[in-house]
């Protein structure tokens, strides 16, 4: 049984799909499209995703059924470089940037229904990193999950991304060493 009274966020989801919507600086009539426009944009862009090897062993039509582009893709996303651009701002290493080391203990979200929702057991309860999200960047920061379901062959670019990391910034945070390390080690490369 539907409830009568929807959400706030339920009507503002229902708004965004039948309304204008804007996507990277173009307004679309409505949700549905923005998410053509992205998939010819995919679809044109597969034929080369295809070489990488990190590309899933699936059809094209598969991957553009499950992919919500620009903002998720089923593949890797060719869009992320001009998310990056649009949304993040270059390092400047005029701007001083310090946080003190941030320990406390995790206890909370595994009783939240989207932890619950997925069943592997490596999980880490998005209420749980987000103090460390508030602790360590600001708003409007772009935060990479680097370590969101990456497998071995993925390993060049956590390498990739550390070292864009400022060398201070990567020594003064001992987990963030530490998986840039063991990505140097599993891949063979060196420092």
């Amino acid at each position: 049984m539907s409830d009568p009274h929807p959400s706030l966020f339920e009507h503002e989801t229902a708004t965004k799909r039948n309304g204008p919507v804007e996507c990277f600086g173009m307004t679309f009539e409505s949700d549905e499209a923005r998410r053509a426009h992205f998939l010819d944009r995919l679809r044109e862009e597969l034929p080369e995703l295809r070489k990488r090897p990190d590309f899933p062993v699936a059809e094209d039509e598969d991957i553009l059924r499950l992919s919500d582009p620009p903002y998720y893709t089923a593949c890797p996303n060719p869009f992320l470089a001009e998310f990056v651009e649009r949304h993040g701002q270059p390092y400047d290493a005029t701007v001083p940037y310090h946080r003190e080391p941030f320990a406390v203990d995790v206890s909370e979200g595994k009783t939240d229904q989207l932890y619950r929702a997925h069943g592997y057991h490596t999980k880490v309860p998005h209420l749980a990193i987000v103090p460390s999200i508030l602790h360590y960047t600001k708003p409007g920061d772009i935060v990479l999950d680097g370590f969101c379901g990456w497998q071995d062959r993925d390993y060049a670019t956590i390498i990739a991304v550390a070292r864009k990391i400022p060398e201070q910034v990567l020594q003064e945070d001992p987990k963030l060493l530490m998986w840039f390390d063991q990505a140097l080690t599993r891949s063979g490369e060196d420092a």
